[in-house]
C-alpha cells in the first residue's frame, strides 16, 4: 500500500478539476487530472474543511504537495492539500483516505 509521500509525488503537477463535499456521507473528493489519467483522492469521515482561494503565489490549478500532519490515537487525521497557487486545503478528522487511479 502506498503512503502519503507516494501519493503526493503522483499528484504533484496534476490539475485539480473538481472538489466536492458529500455532506450526508461526510466525504470529500479531490478529482485530479494527470498525464496517466484522472485520479480521485477521497477523504471519508471528515469533521471540518477549510479551502481558501487567495492565490498568494499567483493563479494556478495544479497540486503541489499532500501532507498528512497528524495521526491521532482515535484514527482521525489532519490532511493538507497544497496547491501551486500557495493555497492549502485543510481537512480535519479524516477517518480514511483513499487514492483511486482512474483510466
Amino acid at each position: 500500500m502506498e503512503g502519503i509521500q507516494e501519493w503526493s509525488e503522483r499528484l504533484h503537477d496534476g490539475v485539480l478539476l473538481d472538489l466536492s463535499v458529500g455532506w450526508e456521507s461526510g466525504t470529500i473528493e479531490f478529482v485530479v487530472e494527470r498525464s496517466a489519467g484522472i485520479t480521485t483522492l477521497s477523504i471519508q469521515g471528515f469533521k471540518s474543511l477549510y479551502v481558501p482561494r487567495m492565490e498568494p503565489w499567483g493563479p494556478n490549478v495544479c497540486v503541489n504537495e499532500i501532507r498528512l500532519l497528524r495521526h491521532e490515537p482515535s484514527g482521525a487525521r489532519r490532511l493538507e492539500v497544497e496547491m501551486q497557487s500557495g493555497d492549502v486545503a485543510v481537512i480535519e478528522g479524516a477517518e480514511a483516505i483513499v487514492l483511486s487511479p482512474g483510466t
